[in-house]
C-alpha cells in the first residue's frame, strides 16, 4: 500500500507511470528518489538525477515543500517545477531545443519533475572545466546562435549561464526554465541573459576569441549592434561583477568594456 497520496499536476501518461513506480515501492517519494536516482545533485532538501523508468533513462528533479502553505502554492501550479513544464512545452512549441517535459507529480512533501534526459550531453561549464571547450570553437557558436534564436522567438531565459546550456551532437539544449519568460519590446531582460554569459566568461578567464566567437554569432543571428548592445548590457554586467567581486574576490578577467 502506498505511503502518498500522489496527484499528477501535468502530463497524464508519464505521471501515471513515475506514480506506479513510487507506489508499488511503498516509499515515501523523497526516498524513493534516493534509492532510485542516480544523484547528480542534492542540495537542502532538493534531489537532481537521472532515472530509468520502464527502461528510459530520464533527468528527474525533485522540489521539497517546506510547510502547508507551500503545499498549497505547488498545489495551485505556482512552484518552479510545474513553470519550469510549462515553459519547457512553450518553448518547445516555438522550435527552442529544452529537453522535452514528461510530467509533472505532487507528492505529500516535495514536487517531482521529470523530463527527457538528452543522450551523452554535457554543460558547457562542465567541458570547460575538464579543459575540453576552449578550443572547441564550434560549441561556443552554438552557444551565442541559441541565445539568438531564443530572443528573436521573443523569449529570456532568465539565468543563461554556462551550466544551463547542454551541448549534444552539436546541438544546444536549455535547462533550468523557471525563469524564462517574453521578451517585451523595451525589455532589458535581454542584456541580461547577454551579461550573466558574459560574466561566466569573464570568471572563467575564457580567452578574448571564445568569447568573441558566442557574441558574433549573437549578432549576426538577431542584427543587432554590438555597440548598442554592449551600452544596454554593461550597467547589468556591472552589478553583477560587484556582487561576484564580493562573494569570491578577484578572478578572471573582463572580456565587455572597460570599467569593473
Amino acid at each position: 500500500m502506498s505511503v502518498e497520496n500522489l496527484r499528477v499536476l501535468a502530463g497524464d501518461t508519464w505521471g501515471q507511470k513515475l506514480s506506479m513506480h513510487i507506489e508499488q515501492s511503498s516509499l515515501p517519494a523523497f526516498s524513493w528518489a534516493k534509492r532510485n536516482l542516480e544523484i547528480l545533485k542534492e542540495t537542502s532538501g532538493t534531489l537532481v538525477g537521472l532515472v530509468d523508468l520502464d527502461g528510459k533513462k530520464c533527468y528527474l528533479k525533485y522540489y521539497p515543500i517546506e510547510s502547508w502553505q507551500r503545499r498549497l502554492w505547488f498545489k495551485a501550479g505556482l512552484s518552479r517545477g510545474s513553470k519550469s513544464y510549462a515553459k519547457a512545452r512553450v518553448l518547445l512549441n516555438n522550435d527552442i531545443l529544452v529537453p522535452r517535459p514528461y510530467t509533472c507529480v505532487l507528492a505529500r512533501h516535495g514536487l517531482l519533475l521529470l523530463t527527457e534526459a538528452i543522450h551523452q550531453a554535457v554543460d558547457l561549464q562542465t567541458l570547460w572545466d575538464r579543459g575540453q571547450a576552449s578550443s572547441d570553437h564550434e560549441c561556443w557558436e552554438l552557444a551565442g546562435g541559441s541565445l539568438a534564436k531564443l530572443h528573436t522567438m521573443g523569449f529570456f531565459h532568465g539565468d543563461f549561464k554556462w551550466s544551463n546550456l547542454l551541448l549534444a551532437e552539436s546541438e544546444i539544449y536549455l535547462v533550468d526554465l523557471e525563469a524564462v519568460g517574453e521578451l517585451s519590446r523595451n525589455s532589458k531582460k535581454r542584456y541580461r541573459d547577454i551579461a550573466r554569459f558574459t560574466l561566466n566568461a569573464e570568471d572563467m578567464a575564457a580567452p578574448v576569441e571564445v568569447y568573441r566567437r558566442s557574441m558574433q554569432a549573437y549578432f549576426a543571428a538577431t542584427g543587432l549592434q554590438e555597440r548598442e548592445v554592449t551600452k544596454h548590457t554593461l550597467p547589468i554586467l556591472n552589478r553583477l561583477r560587484a556582487r561576484h567581486l564580493k562573494k569570491y574576490g578577484p578572478r578572471g578577467h573582463l572580456l565587455m568594456g572597460m570599467t569593473p
